[in-house]
């Protein structure tokens, strides 16, 4: 039984943090009201078919780690067809390899590069607010090139895309410093156990998961379905145009349908749309209304895009005989692509009664997550490839990897290029329009949906939950969290974090850095103020000089050796 309503909420943005957001807020008797301008919900993170007997397609593959607090507990209160929960739906745990080599990432560092990272890992686990602002402002890949051996660097690099989701000429040092250190922190909320037909398991501290079918269908599905019970109307096809306001205070908001245009009136208003269509609305905004807060937030949504849209082009390939490499439940990262690929066996990991689509036995997940660097085929990076022309280079760049064809025939006896015969499915995510796409041009690739990621210039406009407009919230994973990089989580926390504004709640489950770190912080921030190296630094000098005084104390003690 839910309690009776307490007021209305409109929030626009049915990914994960509108989401999340409508859910704390029905669950608190708020009038909820969501609206999307896609027929669809799940934003990026979604999945879709084309008709039911299609085969699923997805912006890209995607896990759920295990600090992934907020978005765990979400799912663990959503329900399923049959009598179970969305967190049910979640894949034994993964595990990554390299294909050079067969490897793990530890594989190719050499003693020197995993003391580089270690000190580094201390430092931004150390770091005060303010050294931590200059460690977000440092490109990850500039910054640890000349510290560590050049195979040890290039294996560094090649895990921002699968595992960060960012691109290595973007990615800053704390993102993906602290990506690593986020799995160690100590944290209130036990992990939840999982249950499967093989028995009870939970999930360990570098544990990933992956959904075991299309994520529409296990996750944002049941999660529509569960909320509209509990009352939350939804509008599909129906996007935020403007937002109008008097005294500080939103008192209307307009929304484009296909046709025309209509008011939208609530006693708050969630914002949980990319900051990419937040920067649209507010400019728009500002063209009819001159509020100084309005014109405020124009300015840093326009800052903290100024980037532009993140390119990562995920893909799928289908045969129609089941084919596989050697490892259970193992993505792999192609170590010789120019376009850092990362390829996971959809098949392996979903529930056999999953309609994969026409005659596929065999559903392979791929995404070039590097969209700069040309490739060896055509010479041109993904951004400036015919849609024709990817497909050619990926399944090039799949052919001429060494390690990822000895994978191969190391369980099937064939190669790569063996296979291709029994392909019969390659698809792009429907929203990317390639260059051949649009006649006349020669422009990059575009996306109706441009995804943002953290960078080295978006943490000092990142927005925090509470706007200068008194009934204005800001939602998503690029809004300031306690998760503190850009993630599903952070947009699972954000919307939460909303709905807490609203209601006067305590629904988050904090990321807690514990107190040691907190105290660390603490005192970095004090150095930092006085122009003084890093608080680890500062313990590793004084560790060096200890040792140096006792080991003179010693030397003197005991006097010089005698001859």
């Amino acid at each position: 039984m839910y309690q009776k309503k307490q007021g209305s909420v409109a929030v626009f943005g049915s990914g994960i943090s509108g989401l999340s957001a409508a859910h704390e807020l029905a669950e608190k008797g708020y009038e909820v009201s969501v609206y999307e301008k896609l027929p669809e919900p799940g934003g990026v993170a979604r999945s879709y078919r084309q008709t039911p007997s299609s085969a699923p397609s997805e912006y890209s593959w995607r896990g759920y780690g295990p600090f992934y607090h907020n978005t765990f507990n979400l799912m663990k209160r959503i329900p399923t067809d049959n009598g179970r929960t969305v967190y049910d739906n979640l894949s034994r745990p993964i595990n990554f390899a390299f294909t050079k080599n067969k490897g793990k990432f530890i594989g190719e560092l050499q003693w020197s590069d995993r003391i580089a990272l270690a000190i580094i890992i201390a430092r931004v686990a150390a770091a005060g607010d303010e050294r931590t602002a200059y460690y977000a402002s440092v490109n990850a890949t500039d910054y640890m090139k000349p510290r560590m051996s050049q195979r040890g660097w290039k294996q560094f690099e090649s895990t921002f895309g699968p595992w960060t989701g960012l691109s290595p000429k973007r990615a800053s040092l704390y993102h993906v410093i602290f990506f690593i250190i986020i799995h160690f922190l100590p944290n209130s909320q036990l992990f939840l156990k999982h249950r499967d037909r093989d028995g009870e398991w939970k999930v360990d501290t570098l544990d990933w998961s992956v959904f075991n079918k299309p994520t529409s269908e296990a996750w944002f599905d049941p999660w529509v379905k569960h909320l509209e019970n509990m009352g939350v109307k939804f509008y599909f096809n129906q996007g935020l145009h403007s937002i109008q306001t008097n005294n500080n205070k939103v008192y209307s908001t307009i929304v484009n349908t296909d046709d025309h245009q209509y008011p939208v009136k609530a006693d708050h208003y969630v914002m949980a749309i990319s900051p990419f269509g937040m920067r649209d609305v507010l400019e728009e905004s500002i063209s009819s209304n001159n509020s100084h807060s309005l014109i405020k937030m124009a300015n840093q949504f326009e800052n903290l895009t100024q980037d532009g849209p993140h390119i990562q082009v995920s893909f799928q390939i289908g045969f129609d005989k089941q084919f596989s490499w050697p490892g259970e439940r193992q993505p792999v990262i192609i170590s010789d692509s120019e376009f850092n690929i990362t390829m996971y066996r959809q098949d392996e990991l979903w529930d056999s009664d999953i309609y994969l689509g026409p005659d596929i036995k065999s559903l392979w997940s791929g995404t070039a997550c590097v969209s700069y660097i040309p490739g060896s085929l055509f010479g041109k990076p993904v951004v400036k490839l015919t849609k024709v022309q990817f497909k050619e280079e990926i399944l090039h760049q799949l052919s001429k990897d060494v390690g990822f064809n000895d994978l191969l025939r190391e369980k099937m006896g064939k190669s790569f290029s063996q296979l291709l015969p029994n392909m019969i499915h390659f698809d792009v995510w429907k929203n990317w329009q390639f260059t051949n796409d649009r006649v006349g041009t020669n422009d990059s690739i575009t996306i109706i949906e441009p995804k943002y990621v953290d960078s080295t210039n978006t943490r000092p406009h990142q927005p925090h939950t509470a706007t200068p407009i008194s009934n204005l919230w800001m939602a998503g994973g690029h809004t300031r969290t306690s998760t503190d990089i850009w993630s599903m989580e952070a947009a699972a926390e954000s919307g939460r974090r909303a709905a807490d504004m609203i209601t006067g709640g305590n629904s988050v489950i904090i990321q807690d850095k514990g107190i040691v770190l907190k105290s660390l912080g603490t005192v970095d921030d004090v150095l930092y103020s006085m122009g003084m190296p890093n608080v680890v630094d500062i313990l590793l000098i004084f560790i060096v000089l200890v040792c140096l005084i006792i080991s003179l104390y010693w030397y003197y003690t005991r006097g010089p050796p005698k001859s």
